[in-house]
């Protein structure tokens, strides 16, 4: 799928503190509406003229045995984590 993203000159990097829930629906919204012309879902899909497909995970962080040394496509779906995964992720997000 291409990516729509076009609304920023540069890429808005992020850094995640903690691998959990919140942080699993983030990453999976990231990557789908990044994707996608697809809005609905989102109560507004551009916020200060940034949309999702602007963003970009560069690093991330957690203390939890279970997810240290994973990519972050397999850390957000490890325990205690509970979120469904909604959109498959690339392997590429990768080990940090």
């Amino acid at each position: 799928m291409p990516n729509v993203r076009n609304s920023v000159s540069a890429p808005i990097k992020v850094a995640l503190v903690g691998v959990g829930n919140c942080a699993a629906s983030l990453v999976q919204g990231i990557q789908y509406y990044g994707r996608t012309e697809e809005t609905s879902g989102l109560i507004l899909p551009v916020v200060g003229g940034i949309k999702p497909g602007d963003i970009e995970i560069v690093s991330c962080f957690d203390i939890d045995s279970r997810k240290v040394g994973r990519t972050l496509s397999e850390a957000i779906f490890c325990k205690p984590n509970c979120v469904d995964e909604t959109h498959h992720l690339p392997p590429c997000l990768s080990t940090w």
